[in-house]
């Protein structure tokens, strides 16, 4: 596994029992600890592929006409109170 290249989990719909079987399988061919024998390793692939299988579902949804998206001039950031002098 390349740690600079992240797979591609939500290229199409996908439950978060289908990314949590991808993410074993890139665990396992890392030579991470077989799943059951890790706590924490099982954690994480769960919280990431619950992650995954809204972020998957968000992004196939049609954007909400009745909320104005940002127009031009919005802010990106919050800007910061006044500085004190």
């Amino acid at each position: 596994m390349n740690p600079r290249a992240s797979p591609n989990l939500v290229e199409r719909p996908r439950s978060a029992h289908e990314i949590a079987a991808v993410l074993n399988r890139l665990l396992d061919e890392a030579r991470f600890a077989p799943p059951g024998t890790d706590q924490l390793r099982d954690a994480l692939v769960q919280i990431a592929a619950r992650f995954g299988e809204i972020v998957t579902a968000r992004r196939r949804k049609p954007p909400d006409p009745r909320k104005p998206g940002p127009g031009p001039g919005a802010d990106v950031y919050p800007r910061r109170g006044a500085s004190r002098r």
